[in-house]
């Protein structure tokens, strides 16, 4: 059993998968944004429904949500990764994050994420 790991945990965990952005220029002067696909880890997202992300939600149109992973995850301001059950992306939103206590069992992190939109074709 890894730390971040309990039966209800286990029940609610689903695969994600980090996207690695490169930016290279194009033939015209100008520049192309690329995602690939990175390393996969299990998450439990949950949608956010506290008054801040309703706010948010209505300037910006953008469902918010609660990422646990375990603690190694890294996670970090504005890391973008991809939910496999939808292929739904998310971008991290704050570089706030909620860590369990140290006497915790459970190694897990909570951080706030935002729907995010990807144009172009995400790379194998």
């Amino acid at each position: 059993m890894n730390a971040f790991s309990s039966p209800l945990l286990d029940s609610m965990k689903e695969t994600c998968v980090l996207l690695n952005k490169s930016v290279t220029r194009d033939k015209v002067g100008g520049y192309v944004t690329v995602y690939t696909r990175g390393a996969e880890f299990d998450a439990v997202i949950a949608e956010n429904t506290s008054v801040e992300a309703a706010i948010a939600g209505i300037n910006t149109e953008k469902s918010m949500v609660g990422v646990t992973v375990d603690n190694g995850v890294p996670l970090e301001y504005h890391t973008v990764f991809m939910r496999e059950k939808t292929s739904k992306t998310y971008r991290v939103r704050t570089s706030d994050v909620l860590k369990a206590p140290s006497i915790s069992p459970v190694g897990a992190k909570v951080v706030q994420c935002e729907e995010f939109e990807i144009t172009e074709a995400i790379q194998a």
